[in-house]
C-alpha cells in the first residue's frame, strides 16, 4: 500500500484523536454565552453565581427534578450524577427518590413553590437543586453517530425562592463522519459503532455534564 492511500485510510483516526486531546471547557457569563459560536474544540458552560452565596454558606442540598421530566433510566443516571458531584461540595445531600419520598410521606407536591417550602423545612435543608434535562439525543447513520444530553441546573433558597446559581451545558459524544474515499468507509462504520455501541456512553456524559457544570461552585464542606 502507497503513502497517498495509507494517508487516506489512517486520516480519519488522525483527526478523531488530535480532536479529543485538544478538546476544552471554556465558561462563560449565562448572559453572555452564545453556543453557536462555540469553537469545535471548545465545550461551553454558562453559568451564574450570586456574589454573595458563600456568605449564606449552605450545609445541605435538596435534588428535584424539572416538573416535565420522567423517570426514565436515562434521567436518573443524569440525577445520580448530580447528587455525586454536589456530595463533594455540599455536607449533606438529600437526592431525589428520598426527597420524593418523603414528599409523599408529607402528601405534599415538591412540583409547588409552597410546598418545597415546607419540605425544605421538614428535611432541615434550605436549598433545592433543581436538574433540568431539556434535550437528548441519539443520532445514528451508519457512519456518523452522535449522543448528547443538554442540561440546566438551578441551585434556589428554598424559603425565599431566590436563585443563587445556575448553569447550563451540553455534553456530547460522536464520532464517524464523511469519509474521503471508499477506503474510509469502513473506518466511519466502526467508529460509529462505537458510539452507538457502547452502554456506558450516556453514564459518561451524565458524569461530565455534572462535574463541569458545578465545578464554579466552592466547597462548603468543613
Amino acid at each position: 500500500m502507497g503513502c497517498p492511500k495509507l494517508f487516506i485510510l489512517l486520516w480519519p483516526l488522525l483527526v478523531f484523536v488530535i480532536s479529543t486531546g485538544c478538546m476544552r471547557t471554556s465558561y462563560t457569563n449565562i448572559k453572555n454565552s452564545n453556543p453557536g459560536t462555540t469553537g469545535l474544540m471548545d465545550r461551553q458552560v454558562s453559568y451564574w453565581i450570586d456574589p454573595r452565596f458563600h456568605e449564606t454558606f449552605p450545609r445541605c442540598v435538596l435534588v428535584l427534578m424539572h416538573p416535565r421530566d420522567d423517570e426514565r433510566d436515562i434521567n436518573n443516571i443524569i440525577l445520580r450524577a448530580f447528587e455525586r458531584y454536589l456530595g463533594e461540595i455540599f455536607e449533606k445531600v438529600i437526592g431525589f427518590r428520598k426527597a420524593k419520598t418523603l414528599s409523599r410521606t408529607l402528601a405534599i407536591d415538591f412540583f409547588n413553590q409552597k410546598d418545597r417550602i415546607l419540605l425544605a423545612k421538614r428535611a432541615e435543608c434550605k436549598f433545592y437543586a433543581e436538574i433540568d434535562i431539556e434535550n437528548i439525543e441519539d443520532q445514528f447513520a451508519l457512519i456518523w453517530a452522535k449522543r448528547s444530553i443538554k442540561l440546566s441546573i438551578k441551585l434556589t433558597q428554598a424559603t425565599t425562592g431566590e436563585i443563587v446559581f445556575k448553569a447550563k451545558h451540553i455534553a456530547q459524544r460522536s464520532n464517524g463522519g464523511l469519509p474521503l474515499s471508499a477506503i474510509g468507509v469502513p473506518i466511519s462504520i466502526t467508529q460509529a459503532a462505537m458510539v452507538r455501541g457502547d452502554p456506558e456512553t450516556f453514564h459518561s456524559l451524565a458524569d461530565d455534564a455534572a462535574r463541569r457544570m458545578l465545578l464554579p461552585l466552592p466547597s462548603f464542606k468543613n
